[in-house]
């Protein structure tokens, strides 16, 4: 019999390096990572399908009718949601998966699945969030000042997650995540009832 697989969120403000260390788990780790739903226009250098499915909001909005999401959440503006099928899917199958997501979506996971395991990214410090989110370019000055204001108040809901890295650099980072993951792992293979 195939044990169920494991569900891990991996949350932080943006511009703290989340989709960098999902990138590299990737290579590193036997994880379905989820590709979140989302209505925001697409970015230079993103593929449909690949970064997120692009979806209209009309679309969306008939997804959480029809409870087609394990979560979603209004984000900046723009809906963003992961699809629960392959999710129910991959953790039936005995796959562990990881989810990308901001703090709404990750209270909303844990009150649906207790015991998905929730990881917070957080940036050394305030200073260095604010000079990485001016060097990405991708937004203009007032996004930016918006993203800083919200990171504070995710910064303090952090307390609800089970684990927090500090992202001094991307490799420490990547290596902590996947230290959790695969010390998780281990821990529920030792949970196992002994078989008499």
């Amino acid at each position: 019999m195939t044990d169920k697989g494991s569900l891990f969120i991996l949350s932080g403000p943006s511009g703290v390096g989340k989709t960098t260390v999902e990138d590299k788990l990737k290579d590193e780790l036997d994880l379905f990572i989820s590709t979140s739903e989302t209505t925001r226009p697409m970015r230079a250098g993103e593929v449909d399908g690949v970064d997120y499915i692009y979806r209209s909001e009309d679309d969306f909005k008939e997804g959480i009718e029809e409870e087609c999401y394990l979560e979603w959440a209004n984000v900046h503006g723009n809906l963003y949601g992961t699809p629960l099928e392959p999710i129910e899917e991959k953790t039936r199958n005995g796959t562990d998966c990881l989810l990308v997501i901001d703090v709404q979506g990750a209270r909303q996971v844990r009150n649906k699945l207790p015991s998905s395991i929730l990881i917070f990214l957080l940036p050394p410090s305030m200073e260095e969030l604010s000079r990485r989110l001016t060097n990405r370019s991708t937004d203009d000055e007032e996004t930016t000042r918006h993203r800083l204001k919200n990171a504070r108040v995710e910064i303090d809901s952090s307390l609800i997650y089970d684990y927090s890295v500090v992202n001094h650099n991307i490799e420490q980072a990547v290596a902590d995540v996947a230290r959790i993951i695969d010390n998780c792992h281990s821990r529920r293979l030792h949970d196992r009832p002994s078989k008499n």
